[in-house]
């Protein structure tokens, strides 16, 4: 068995833009003050591959983030969390004071598809 995932967001202010990681501090700090207040899109998807046969599934869901105040954007920055997170934030670590799920699922967001997930769990029990 061999999956693999990736994550992205859509930009809220252009529709056909997306959201990576970020390269270092100055870019997540850049991506977190887009995001503040506002709600977007995360986008993950995956591949599984079971005895030779690849199976892909898409999935997003769409998180609310609550305006962050320069004081809390600088401590999100300083304590790396950010670092290869797609948006620039991880909803299990401290952003999750920040930051909701509104639709979707929360696994979708941390970088797996609940579909993905739920077939990995059928498969391995």
């Amino acid at each position: 068995i061999v999956m693999v995932c990736d994550t992205v967001l859509s930009d809220p202010d252009e529709v056909n833009a997306l959201i990576g990681k970020p390269t270092d501090a100055v870019h997540a700090a850049t991506m977190l003050h887009r995001l503040s207040g506002r709600r977007h899109q995360v986008w993950s998807a995956a591949g599984l591959l079971v005895h030779g046969t690849w199976r892909y599934f898409v999935e997003y869901a769409v998180v609310e983030m609550d305006e962050l105040p320069d004081e809390t954007l600088v401590d999100l920055v300083l304590n790396d969390s950010w670092k290869g997170k797609a948006g620039g934030y991880d909803l299990a670590g401290p952003m999750g004071q920040f930051a909701r799920v509104i639709d979707g699922d929360s696994t979708t967001v941390l970088g797996i598809p609940k579909e993905a997930l739920d077939v990995l769990n059928s498969i391995v029990g």
